[in-house]
C-alpha cells in the first residue's frame, strides 16, 4: 500500500481533481499487480463536516470531520481504477475509470456510514470496503474479481 502525500495543498487539490475527473495519472500499479493507493484530501482536513461537489461529475461527498479526509482508489490488474467515497446521503459511492479512460456513472453501494471509507485488498482476489455504521460497528462489503458485491455485513 502506498499513500501519496503531496507537499502542498494546491498539489493535493490538483491530484484529486485529476483523479475525480477520471484521469489516472500516476495511479496505475505495476504491470500484472493490482495496487491500492489513497489520495489525501488535505483541503478537506477540517474539524467540521461539509458537503462538497465532485469535480467534473454530478455528485456530492462528505468532507471534513470523520469524513472525506481520504478518497481511496484501487487499481485492478487490467488497469481499471475504482474510487470510493461517502456521499451526502451517507451511503458509500463509487465510480471507476476503464483502461481506455472511459468513466462509469456514479454507483451507490448503499449503507449508512459515519466514517470515511477504508479499502483493503486481499491477495488480488477481492477488494473489501470497511466503514463504521450508525450502530458504531464496523461494516464490510467485498468486491469479487468479477465485479459483484457481497452486500454489507458485520
Amino acid at each position: 500500500m502506498r499513500t501519496r502525500k503531496p507537499g502542498r495543498a494546491a498539489g493535493a487539490v490538483a491530484v484529486v481533481a485529476a483523479t475525480v475527473a477520471g484521469t489516472v495519472a500516476g495511479a496505475a500499479g505495476t504491470a500484472g499487480a493490482a495496487s491500492l493507493e489513497t489520495i489525501r484530501l488535505w483541503y478537506c482536513d477540517k474539524p467540521t463536516v461539509s458537503v462538497e461537489k465532485l469535480a467534473g461529475m454530478n455528485g456530492l461527498y462528505l468532507c471534513g470531520g470523520g469524513f472525506g479526509r481520504e478518497m481511496p482508489i484501487y487499481t485492478f490488474d487490467d488497469g481499471t481504477v475504482q474510487t470510493f467515497f461517502i456521499g451526502a446521503d451517507h451511503a458509500v459511492w463509487t465510480y471507476w475509470t476503464n483502461p481506455d479512460e472511459t468513466r462509469s456513472p456514479l454507483v451507490s453501494l448503499g449503507g449508512r456510514a459515519t466514517s470515511d471509507v477504508r479499502v483493503n485488498a486481499h491477495n488480488g482476489a477481492f477488494v473489501q470496503l470497511e466503514v463504521i455504521g450508525t450502530d458504531s460497528r464496523h461494516w464490510f462489503n467485498n468486491r469479487s474479481v468479477n465485479g459483484s458485491w457481497s452486500g454489507w455485513f458485520r
